[in-house]
């Protein structure tokens, strides 16, 4: 292969990579870091008691990842989120330069540079539902960097292990991952002593090779450095705590089955829908198990340990794919390699080169660059932060103690302390499985939310609305059911504001309490009571007065357009102009093509209502009413 195409090649993975992680933020956790680094910074002191929250008492403060918001504050303050945004791409950038070094230390065994940078981006397309602004960015960096430096010793004999605990320290500094930085060590270990036994040798990528260091000179060194890496993982504000600090997280069971990245692997996340999020890591699977069946006679027993511990983390926990994609790489292109025969193993050829550079062009381009899947680009995803929702409350000086959503309060954290704490954020370690459960519970439970919100003395709400992560987890439907202890007041696509009746909130619920309409998750059923009581306009001037306050609240006017439709078939045009606007705002809610096209067939546009009655049968098969309405169309 010429050494123009190597170059073409390499920057085609470069730019592709780099480009793959510039991506909007869009994390809850992110707000809550930086936060965290920007009172570490003022105030000179790393442990506290609980600072955000007022619902966690005494609870001290969670410092796991404390070195992380330092370091994401600085840079935010050097270079605002853009900054944070390309120094978080140059990170991920170095992840898979790390991980290309560790497939090139094998390079005598025939690993093509072709292959290896294809296979490298098919990691990075199953890192890369992993690769927002996040403290796990850096775990990615000192995995890859590990892998690197112990089998630059295992399989070229150079020792650089005494940088291992340097990274150990700063590891356990940032993230709770720096358990793997015990653990590898000890597979490497492990490895070396079952490949003596087997006769494979105690080298890399499967046999013996010239530099590669002794059993009984691996041996020595894993030990000793496992040993140094205990000592110090001590090394950080909660000294031997950190040790168990994982375990606590991951036995937290009631936090676990409620957070999405730490759900069990299984078909639902690697077909469907999740197949966008998830065909790279099912594609590496898929090659690693040809690999090892194409190197069974001189498997590396090593990274057949690797490969066989993360899919099993990844298995137990969706989030640790992208952990697995970065350690299967370099074994995947090793096992490949050895398919080639003796003489061809130094020797590549123009042709994989050009496949290469033509597979990265037409297949891996389009991918990163026309996908609407992830947010490409600077600055904040739009409709994951209550911006709006916390300038209303901020706005009209709403006080006392919130009850946000879960996801709200790190974001909350960022916009409001010291003003205002929160009920609760994403930092799980420092409230208790009752109190989770307790505040799970009173999204269902009236009665439970009457205790929480009298105990706290609660005087207003930040919900999540039906466009969320949470899949209508976050709602508290019994609020609308009291209308005389809890106002809505604001609410757009994204959260919802409820104010208690106070003498406090008077003033607000005069200017803003809607006492008619209210959060209904798209069920207009009870507008027929307002119809009923013959209060449609005031209903409507309600509606109006919603829809300025926040002019892209979809159910705004789509209620608006259902009570249009009641009212008869002179409101027929002012209905129809609101389902426009409700498609606009959201083209791919079926029931909303569906009721455009009942009303278009009603009006007598029969074409017109076949293409709604179509495209909303596309969107949603079973929704009701849809295909018998196209059979009636026919006839």
């Amino acid at each position: 292969m010429s050494i123009h195409i190597k170059r073409i090649l390499k920057l085609l993975t470069a730019v592709i990579i780099f480009s793959m992680a510039v991506v909007k933020i869009g994390d809850y956790d992110f707000w809550y870091h930086l936060r965290a680094g920007q009172l570490i910074l003022e105030t000179g002191v790393i442990k506290h008691l609980e600072p955000f929250s007022f619902a966690a008492g005494d609870a001290p403060w969670s410092v796991q990842s404390w070195l992380a918001g330092v370091i994401l504050y600085v840079v935010y303050s050097a270079s605002g989120l853009s900054g944070v945004i390309i120094f978080n791409a140059l990170l991920v950038s170095l992840v898979f330069l790390l991980v290309y070094l560790t497939i090139r230390l094998a390079e005598d065994k025939g690993s093509s540079i072709a292959l290896a940078l294809v296979i490298i981006v098919i990691a990075a397309f199953a890192v890369r539902f992993r690769m927002f602004v996040r403290p796990h960015i850096f775990e990615f960096v000192f995995l890859a960097a590990l892998l690197y430096l112990l089998n630059l010793y295992r399989i070229r004999g150079v020792n650089r292990l005494y940088i291992i605990p340097v990274i150990q320290i700063l590891w356990v500094n940032i993230h709770g991952s720096h358990i793997l930085g015990l653990m590898l060590p000890v597979i490497f270990l492990i490895g070396a002593q079952l490949s003596s036994r087997f006769g494979y040798g105690g080298g890399g990528a499967g046999n013996d090779r010239d530099g590669a260091p002794h059993l009984k000179a691996l041996t020595r060194a894993m030990i000793i450095l496992f040993c140094v890496n205990i000592l110090v993982t001590l090394i950080n504000p909660e000294t031997y705590r950190a040790l168990i600090f994982p375990f606590l997280i991951t036995g937290q069971k009631t936090y676990m089955q409620n957070i999405g990245e730490w759900q069990p692997l299984n078909f639902t996340y690697l077909w469907g829908y999740g197949l966008r999020y998830t065909w790279g890591f099912s594609l590496l699977v898929i090659l690693s198990v040809v690999g090892i069946v194409k190197s069974r006679r001189s498997v590396d027993i090593t990274g057949l340990l690797l490969l066989i511990l993360f899919f099993v983390m990844a298995l137990k926990g969706i989030r640790l794919m992208a952990e697995f994609a970065i350690i299967c790489a370099p074994v995947v292109c090793w096992n490949l390699a050895r398919s080639g025969s003796a003489k061809d193993k130094n020797k590549e050829g123009l042709w994989p080169g050009v496949l290469a550079i033509l597979i990265l062009l037409f297949v891996a381009f389009p991918l990163v660059f026309m996908s609407k899947t992830y947010s490409r680009g600077l600055g904040v995803k739009e409709n994951i932060f209550p911006e709006r929702a916390v300038d209303f409350i901020e706005r009209e000086g709403i006080k006392g103690n919130v009850f946000n959503s879960f996801g709200f309060g790190d974001y909350l954290a960022w916009r409001s302390f010291p003003e205002k704490k929160v009920l609760i954020h994403g930092r799980n370690e420092v409230f208790s499985q009752e109190f989770y459960q307790e505040y799970l519970d009173a999204h269902t439970d009236p009665e439970v939310w009457k205790s929480l919100a009298d105990r706290f003395q609660i005087t207003h709400t930040l919900l999540e609305y039906y466009l969320t992560d949470y899949e209508g987890k976050e709602m508290v439907p019994h609020l609308a059911g009291d209308p005389e202890e809890w106002v809505p007041v604001y609410w757009d696509r994204l959260s919802i504001v409820y104010v208690r009746n106070i003498p406090a909130n008077k003033e607000v619920i005069e200017r803003w309490g809607y006492k008619r309409i209210f959060p209904s998750y798209l069920d207009f059923t009870y507008l027929e009571d307002e119809l009923r009581r013959g209060g449609e306009w005031e209903t409507l001037s309600e509606l109006e007065r919603l829809i300025l306050s926040s002019p892209d609240n979809e159910e705004a006017y789509l209620a608006r357009a259902y009570l249009y439709f009641r009212m008869g078939r002179r409101y027929y045009k002012s209905a129809m102009e609101d389902l426009t606007s409700a498609v606009r705002i959201k083209p791919d809610r079926a029931m909303t093509h569906a009721a455009l096209g009942m009303l278009q067939q009603r009006g007598g546009n029969q074409k017109e209502a076949r293409v709604s009655y179509e495209r909303a049968s596309r969107l949603d098969p079973t929704y009701p009413g849809v295909m018998e309405a196209l059979e009636g169309l026919k006839k």
